[in-house]
């Protein structure tokens, strides 16, 4: 990034620019550290030698704040010593303009790494879980435990979906689905691995409840399936909530799948979801961390509605 960086500014001229700030600086801001640190009186000052050794102190200081892995790396790039302080202030630089995006940059890729190996985490050693979530800031395991009863007691409706994991004595099941659900139902039982759905029903045993809150209020939020598939002859568990964005809980059910998410690993996807006029099916998936990240800067239903277009518009 940094050499990529200085090839911009270089390349529109700005470079020359930016150096004279940096050495403007540090003559005038690092000139008395540099007196106090030699123990020198202002006549016998050399001003190059001034300079490098500024230079050299601001590197450090850089260095500490890119956490010792990107400064001096970028250093062994220069294969030839006299070119030393150059490189040092191409650091120093990158650090004064550029310090938001790589800070960006690194949040996101380790958000995507994260995702990507979540699965693998569940199965590895405490140690490495909990170096994990010391790292990622998350706890493991849930303070809830659902436990699905057999058999189950539902009112029979008048849509059947295949693969139900609970079924009459006929094989089948029937349930009340509106339009949405059949066609988020359809997306899902086309995906590869998919194995089987659980309608979840509202106040049950059975049932999976999760509490969102309004206000200081809590309030019982049951998501209406829950997706089992299978990848690599592993099981794994995903919670969908097909809702109406015109309503006023959508807000509340995001946060609520997002504190949910936190505590429960076991879950691959968390998803609130929309189907628009055309019957595109739009996802947020509160297991993505960068999603998660991005909800941060949500606190109006507008703004909820952006995040939707802008991870599927």
């Amino acid at each position: 990034m940094i050499q990529d960086y200085i090839a911009e500014l270089q390349e529109k001229g700005q470079y020359e620019e930016e150096v004279k700030k940096v050495v403007t600086f540090l003559m005038n801001g690092g000139r008395l550290a540099y007196l106090k640190d030699k123990q020198m009186e202002d006549s016998v000052v050399v001003s190059v030698n001034r300079l490098e050794y500024d230079i050299q102190k601001e590197f450090e200081v850089v260095d500490k704040n890119m956490a010792e892995e990107i400064a001096y790396p970028y250093l062994q790039t220069c294969e030839n010593s006299d070119d030393l302080p150059e490189y040092q202030k191409h650091v120093i630089i990158f650090a004064d303009n550029r310090m938001d995006e790589l800070e960006k940059f690194a949040k996101r890729t380790f958000n995507t790494l994260k995702d990507t190996y979540r699965d693998e985490l569940t199965n590895k050693n405490l140690q490495v879980r909990k170096k994990f979530h010391d790292i990622a800031r998350e706890t493991d395991g849930s303070d809830t435990t659902w436990k699905l009863y057999e058999p189950i007691y539902v009112t029979k409706g008048k849509v059947n979906k295949p693969k139900h994991l609970f079924v009459d004595d006929k094989g089948k099941a029937y349930f009340d689905l509106n339009d949405w659900e059949k066609l988020v139902l359809d997306e899902e039982i086309a995906r590869p691995g998919f194995k089987c759905w659980i309608r979840n029903p509202k106040g049950r045993p059975e049932s999976l409840c999760i509490r969102r809150k309004e206000g200081s209020i809590e309030i019982p939020f049951y998501p209406d399936f829950v997706i089992v598939t299978e990848t690599n002859g592993k099981l794994s568990l995903s919670i969908l909530e097909p809702h109406d964005p015109s309503r006023d809980d959508n807000l509340s059910k995001a946060r609520a799948l997002i504190e949910y998410g936190r505590k429960e690993n076991r879950v691959k996807r968390l998803e609130l979801i929309r189907v628009t006029d055309d019957n595109s099916i739009w996802r947020l998936d509160f297991k993505n961390s960068n999603v998660i990240e991005d909800m941060k800067m949500v606190d109006s239903s507008l703004k909820l509605n952006n995040l939707f277009k802008e991870y599927n518009g």
